[in-house]
């Protein structure tokens, strides 16, 4: 990683542009060395798990998990495509960038190779950030890297929650558990552009089954004007 690495980094100068549009302006400078090309706004892959499921690449260890997001691994997502209604489907949100150092805020943790998005929620959530081991502190170095580690995010816990990695998975990333929450520095909350074009304010407190709700473009479910 990145991508611009290899073979020859014919692409290194375009992918470590600084698009200023992509950095969130409460957030500290992009972080130096060989990732200038950093964003805090992620694209929503959906709540599912799972980090590079796709219709492609579908899982072998939950088989029956299906890509209901926007953005995830090799989508052609359309706007048709959003049955639930663009003012009910979230398109992007927001992540604080990590600097390259450890910080429990920005760090994604190392978890046990999970199966279930449950065991994903729970695992993820209850760990203790102060003893866990992290798998990254740079998440957001690269807005060329169409992946969870930079440029999407998912529905399965609420904003600012803690971001975890299933290590140890079988087989492709499409069988890698992961929890990406957005977070921000915003009091109690994050920013998500929806469908529509509208920007709401998501508190931290936002109930888990709405948030996932917002996360998916055709589950069918039911969501109130206000979440």
């Amino acid at each position: 990683m990145p991508a611009y690495q290899n073979p020859t980094r014919q692409n290194a100068t375009q992918s470590r542009t600084v698009v200023p549009m992509y950095l969130c302006p409460s957030d500290q400078p992009p972080a130096s060395g060989d990732f200038p090309g950093q964003a805090n706004y992620l694209g929503n892959l959906g709540n599912v798990f799972l980090c590079d499921l796709s219709e492609a690449a579908p899982s072998t260890v939950a088989p029956t998990a299906t890509p209901n997001g926007v953005f995830y691994y090799l989508s052609k997502v359309r706007l048709a495509d959003l049955t639930d209604g663009s003012s009910n489907t979230a398109l992007f949100s927001e992540k604080i960038r990590g600097q390259g150092t450890p910080n429990p805020r920005t760090d994604m943790f190392m978890i046990s190779p999970v199966t279930t998005l449950d065991d994903t929620y729970n695992t993820c959530t209850n760990l203790n950030p102060n003893t866990a081991t992290p798998l990254m502190s740079k998440q957001g170095w690269s807005w060329v890297m169409g992946d969870m580690c930079c440029t999407t995010y998912n529905h399965i816990s609420t904003p600012n929650t803690h971001t975890c990695a299933g290590i140890g998975f079988p087989g492709t990333m499409a069988n890698m558990a992961m929890q990406v929450p957005p977070t921000s520095y915003h009091p109690g909350g994050v920013n998500v552009l929806m469908g529509d074009g509208s920007v709401r304010f998501v508190t931290d407190s936002v109930n888990l089954a709405v948030w996932r709700a917002v996360g998916t473009r055709n589950g069918g479910e039911v969501i109130s004007g206000d979440f």
